[in-house]
C-alpha cells in the first residue's frame, strides 16, 4: 500500500501531480526474492552430501554397523546443541 500526501490548494497543482505520479509508480515496483548462491558452493555441497552417503552405505555393506550407529548418535547430539544455540541468538 501506498501513501502520498497531497495538497488540496491550487497553487500546489505541479507538485501534487508529480507527488501523484511517483506514487504511482513506486506502486508498480515488484521485487521477488532470490537466494545469492554461488555455484561452485552449491555442488561442492551436493558432492559432499553425495560422499557422505556413499560411506554411509559402504560401512553398512562392510557390517560395521555399530561405529555408523556411534557417528550417527554423536551428530544428532551436535546437531541438537547447535540448534539450541542458535535459538539463544
Amino acid at each position: 500500500m501506498i501513501e502520498a500526501c497531497v495538497s488540496p490548494t491550487d497553487t500546489n497543482v505541479e507538485e501534487t501531480i508529480n507527488t501523484l505520479k511517483y506514487a504511482n509508480r513506486a506502486h508498480n515496483i515488484q521485487n521477488r526474492a532470490v537466494i545469492n548462491r554461488d555455484p561452485m558452493a552449491a555442488q561442492e555441497q551436493r558432492m559432499r552430501r553425495q560422499i557422505e552417503q556413499s560411506q554411509a552405505e559402504l560401512l553398512f555393506y562392510r557390517g560395521d554397523v555399530g561405529s555408523l550407529f556411534e557417528e550417527l548418535q554423536y551428530y544428532k547430539k551436535k546437531i541438537q546443541e547447535l540448534e539450541h544455540e542458535n535459538k539463544s541468538l
